[in-house]
């Protein structure tokens, strides 16, 4: 419960402690270079439908390309740091002030 009340006042943190069915949450993180001729964003989140089938996902948009690609996970692997805004998906990272990307064409932090 302590997890659920401390995101209520934590938009930015995860909220679907406890939630096994109905439920949908993505963070969305836009990275521009300086030139303005790279534009990305990445959209890490977690999905369960109504009968329990649950996966997590992170899906890539390439702004100048005009492509969106989306790499599913299972649920398992997504992981949530209580408290905080911190989030993994296999080897990709999101925080903060940090990311750390490891998808097919897209490495790095």
């Amino acid at each position: 419960m302590t997890n659920k009340l401390h995101a209520f006042f934590n938009p930015e943190q995860y909220h679907g402690w406890g939630k096994q069915r109905n439920y949908f949450e993505g963070w969305y993180f836009k990275i521009l270079n300086e030139a303005e001729t790279k534009a990305f964003a990445f959209i890490p989140g977690i999905a369960m439908d109504a009968n329990g089938n649950k996966h997590s996902f992170i899906q890539v948009l390439d702004g100048k390309k005009r492509t969106a690609d989306y790499h599913r996970f299972t649920a398992k692997s997504f992981f949530a740091t209580p408290r905080r805004f911190q989030l993994q998906i296999e080897s990709n990272h999101f925080s903060e002030n940090r990311l750390t990307l490891d998808l097919p064409g897209i490495k790095g932090s």
